[in-house]
């Protein structure tokens, strides 16, 4: 599991805040959370987020996937859809940020649609609404350039 890469990386940086050392701990996470060790992966989140935060002044892609993850534990924890919205839109903000101005990104997408779930558990439709045709209509905009090559490429597989 990564944890062998988590301690190797604590060793060959003795123990001092690093970003492989963030990326571990983000890599961890997301690992207990497809085995649904919640406990663990938030735990793993909560040392990422807090190691990121110490690193970078601004905003940082790995501190955006922590608040990401985070949100993710909350929300299937029992109450924490509340803490999971805040922990989303955290993410998102930054994920807009780090954009540069770019109006669609997939990790912005990633994030609406995610919004969208955590507000449809909490039973406002409306907001989930809302969230889910942003994220769908970005992915549109973003992946338009894709579905014409697909479509590109089954004609000529039907010739």
């Amino acid at each position: 599991m990564n944890t062998n890469a988590l301690v190797i990386r604590e060793q060959l940086h003795h123990g001092a805040d690093h970003l492989h050392l963030v990326q571990s701990l983000n890599s961890i996470g997301r690992t207990y959370l497809h085995l649904h060790k919640l406990d663990t992966a938030l735990d793993m989140f909560q040392r990422a987020l807090a190691t990121s935060e110490r690193l970078f002044a601004a905003d940082h892609p790995e501190t955006a996937k922590s608040l990401h993850g985070l949100g993710f534990v909350h929300q299937y924890t029992h109450g924490g859809l509340d803490k999971s919205i805040e922990f989303y839109e955290r993410s998102l903000d930054m994920y807009k940020r780090l954009s540069g101005g770019k109006a669609d990104t997939a990790d912005v997408a990633k994030l609406l649609f995610f919004l969208s779930s955590a507000h449809l558990a909490l039973r406002q439709h409306d907001r989930a609404l809302e969230y889910a045709t942003l994220s769908l209509e970005m992915r549109r905009r973003l992946y338009k350039h894709h579905h014409q090559q697909q479509q590109h490429a089954d004609l000529v597989k039907s010739l």
